[in-house]
């Protein structure tokens, strides 16, 4: 007898922080990839395009969590030069 266990992943990551910081430099920055959790993946590390910034203005970035499984999750975080 066999018996198939499908198991589906459909709960997206959880941003560790609710809400990110505005960061304000002078110059440029570099900035620190934020967290999440993920029920079957546990700590994702957020992604984006990019994470430094050295011209002038202001910025928004999207990080990304994906736990490889097809649940992603977006939060903003505002860059100011």
């Amino acid at each position: 007898m066999t018996q198939n266990i499908f198991i589906n992943d459909t709960v997206e990551p959880v941003p560790d922080a609710s809400s990110l910081p505005v960061i304000e430099v002078q110059c440029s920055v570099t900035l620190t990839p934020p967290t999440a959790t993920d029920t079957c993946a546990g700590i994702i590390t957020g992604t984006t395009a990019t994470t430094t910034y050295s011209t002038q203005g202001e910025f928004t970035v999207i990080w990304v969590f994906d736990d490889g499984n097809g649940n992603i999750t977006e939060q903003g975080q505002t860059v100011i030069i």
